[in-house]
C-alpha cells in the first residue's frame, strides 16, 4: 500500500513516529558531543593551569637571571659578585624545573616551538658562562657586549 492511500490517522502517526525517531537521534548527538566537550574541557582544567604557571615561572627565572647579570656589570665587589653568581645559579636550576614541567606537556607544534626557545636559552646560557672570567679578569665591556647591553 502506497503512503498517498494511507487514512489521514495513518499518515498523521507515521509523521509523528518520523519527528520522534528524528528528536532521539539528535538528543543523542548532543549528548555524545556534549561528553566530548566535557572531556576537552576536562583536560584544559586539569593540564592548562599546570602549563600556564610553570611557563610563567621560568619566564620569571628567565628574567631574575638576566637582571642579575645586568646588575653584576656595574658590580665591583668580589664577594658580592659571588653572591650574585649564585644567584644565577639557583634561577638557572629553577628554570630547568620548570621546564622539566612543561616538556612532557608539548605536543605537535607547541613542541616544535618549546624546542626552538629550549635552544635560545642553551644558546643564553653559554653566551653568559663567559661572563664571570671576563668579569674577574676587569673586562667589562666585553661583559656589556654578551650580555647584549650595547643593543640598547
Amino acid at each position: 500500500m502506497a503512503f498517498a492511500n494511507l487514512r489521514i490517522a495513518h499518515k498523521i502517526m507515521s509523521g509523528l513516529g518520523m519527528f520522534a525517531l528524528l528528536s532521539i537521534f539528535l538528543a543523542g548527538f548532543a549528548t555524545y558531543h556534549a561528553h566530548r566537550m566535557a572531556a576537552g574541557s576536562r583536560s584544559l582544567v586539569e593540564e592548562e593551569p599546570a602549563s600556564l604557571r610553570a611557563a610563567a615561572l621560568a619566564n620569571e627565572n628567565k628574567t631574575k637571571m638576566h637582571q642579575i647579570w645586568y646588575a653584576s656589570v656595574i658590580e665591583n665587589d668580589a664577594p658580592d659578585f659571588a653572591k650574585m653568581m649564585e644567584q644565577v645559579a639557583g634561577e638557572r636550576r629553577e628554570l630547568n624545573e620548570h621546564l622539566n614541567v612543561l616538556r612532557p606537556l608539548m605536543e605537535g607544534e607547541a613542541k616544535a616551538q618549546f624546542a626552538k626557545v629550549e635552544q635560545g636559552l642553551a644558546d643564553y646560557v653559554r653566551a653568559t658562562d663567559a661572563v664571570p672570567a671576563l668579569w674577574h679578569a676587569g673586562r667589562r665591556e666585553e661583559v656589556e657586549a654578551r650580555l647584549h647591553l650595547d643593543d640598547r
